[in-house]
């Protein structure tokens, strides 16, 4: 399952572009925001950089329900959405293609923002733990359909009611996160095929 954990960190790259993307992505921004940490308050500086707001959304700011993805203000953060990226993603990555992959991911965390805005939850929202609950209910469907080991699907299956109750009260967002990603893995490996490079 964990394979991928043999491979040199300088052979990564070419076996999961993606993985190795999405990473880069959140490293940057979060640098970037570390780096500014002092120049404005918290809330303002997520914010400018594509933080969810409702009533930014409502005046037509929808690109921030993809930017919100990719921000984080604590290195506790960063590090757990690179981890799960690093530890989850790679056998997705193989297993659903490229780009089915980078869509659940993206469509994953980018639901929990708009769940945020329709429900008219008020405050700041990022972060990567709407994708993190995307790629949880990718294995969930390779769960029940019995294409993981049962040890590990029941695993992630615990892992995924925990860090629900954890996450009270954004319980019901990251529920539809991984609802999202049960949905998006069974419909996508319809289309996957074991030679396909999509």
């Amino acid at each position: 399952m964990f394979g991928h954990t043999h491979i040199p960190l300088k052979q990564f790259p070419r076996f999961f572009p993606v993985i190795t993307s999405l990473m880069i992505v959140h490293t940057i921004c979060y640098l970037m925001l570390l780096f500014q940490s002092g120049t404005l308050s918290e809330g303002a500086l997520v914010v400018q950089y594509g933080a969810v707001e409702g009533w930014r959304i409502q005046e037509g700011d929808w690109w921030r329900v993809l930017t919100a993805i990719f921000l984080h203000t604590s290195v506790f953060s960063y590090l757990l959405g690179c981890f799960f990226l690093y530890i989850l993603g790679p056998q997705l990555e193989w297993l659903l293609g490229r780009l089915f992959f980078l869509l659940i991911y993206v469509l994953s965390g980018m639901i929990s923002f708009v769940i945020i805005y329709i429900t008219g939850m008020e405050g700041i929202y990022f972060g990567s733990l709407g994708a993190v609950y995307g790629i949880f209910g990718v294995y969930l469907y390779l769960f029940i359909r019995k294409a993981i080991h049962p040890q590990f699907g029941l695993a992630v299956l615990v892992l995924t009611i925990l860090n629900l109750i954890i996450d009270y009260p954004l319980t019901g967002v990251y529920f539809i996160s991984v609802l999202a990603g049960f949905l998006l893995a069974l419909v996508f490996l319809q289309f996957r095929r074991p030679d396909s490079e999509t």
